[in-house]
């Protein structure tokens, strides 16, 4: 995989993850309080972990041989998560 497009698809989380979590306290009707905004930063901190850690593995993969498909889900078989 080129840099610029693991870049771009860690860059593309954070977004997709605070849009989300602003419409699902929008859809609940809780208000944006203190709280809310320290889940929001502590969501994204969660979620560009999580991103980094998909590409990184995702590399590896592809560069032991696994198709571009096949790569991102390569990382459920090595036990490195829950189960």
């Amino acid at each position: 995989m080129r840099a610029g497009r693991c870049r771009l698809a860690i860059l593309l989380v954070i977004p997709f993850g605070v849009l989300g979590a602003f419409s699902g306290l929008a859809l609940r009707g809780f208000a944006n309080n203190v709280y809310a905004q320290i889940g929001l930063i502590m969501l994204i901190g969660l979620a560009a972990k999580n991103a980094i850690l998909i590409v990184e593995f995702a590399r590896l993969a592809h560069e032991r041989g696994a198709g571009i498909v096949e790569a991102p889900g390569a990382e459920r078989n090595c036990g490195c998560g829950p189960s």
